[in-house]
């Protein structure tokens, strides 16, 4: 004779529906960190044309007004995928990860009075912090 309680088959698949969601929702974050922050390899602008200015506008689709700064990796992606697997010196606490080595960057600052949206960059070698979710990168918090 059958149990007569819920089908089992309907509990698996409310317990694992939620996960599998939530795993579709950080791979989506992941994504959408590597079309913001990535570039890679490093982007040459038209000529007379800032790096800066120049990568801001043709990501301003994903970066939504004008920011006070923003950085960009030059990294493959799989570098920052790796962070948030414990390869960099992880903070499970606060769900964020440090680089262990230095990998090439480009903040970009956004100058008051050259007009709209207007930045300077620095290129430099240094360690970044990202937040994570679901052992996946889902944003670039800076530099460190």
């Amino acid at each position: 004779m059958a149990p007569g309680g819920p089908c089992p088959a309907l509990l698996l698949l409310l317990v694992l529906l939620p996960a599998g969601l939530a795993y579709l929702s950080a791979f989506r974050s992941s994504q959408e960190l590597v079309w913001k922050h990535v570039d890679f390899p490093r982007t040459s602008p038209p000529p007379g044309q800032p790096y800066c200015d120049h990568l801001m506008w043709k990501r301003r689709s994903r970066i939504r007004g004008c920011r006070r700064s923003f950085t960009f990796v030059h990294a493959e992606p799989i570098q920052l995928y790796s962070l948030c697997r414990c390869y960099g010196r992880c903070q499970p606490m606060n769900r964020t990860s440090v680089s262990r080595n230095p990998v090439p960057t480009t903040t970009c600052r956004m100058v008051p009075g050259l007009g709209r949206c207007s930045y300077v960059g620095r290129f430099e070698r240094c360690r970044i912090r990202v937040a994570c979710s679901s052992w996946k990168p889902v944003d670039v918090l800076g530099t460190v």
